[in-house]
């Protein structure tokens, strides 16, 4: 049991890291963005997309970290 929690849990934080780089990644793209602050459409439109896609992220790398916590608590349980 613990071994097959062990590999679900090295899952989720491989899941966990790599929405936690692309926020990283969205947030820095946006910076730079609006450091420009160029009035070229390219730029207005990609702003939109991340400020939609951004929430959305936040929401799933909550949804990740309450996932590898509950799955520490059920290793620490069954030790």
């Amino acid at each position: 049991m613990i071994s097959s929690c062990s590999l679900v849990l090295n899952g989720l934080l491989a899941r966990y890291g790599a929405i936690n780089d692309r926020l990283r990644l969205m947030g820095r793209e946006r910076f730079e963005l609006l450091r420009a602050l160029q009035n070229d459409r390219y730029n207005e439109e990609r702003l939109s997309e991340i400020d939609r896609q951004l929430p959305d992220l936040l929401h799933r790398h909550k949804q990740v970290h309450d996932a590898v916590l509950l799955t520490y608590c059920s290793i620490s349980c069954f030790w």
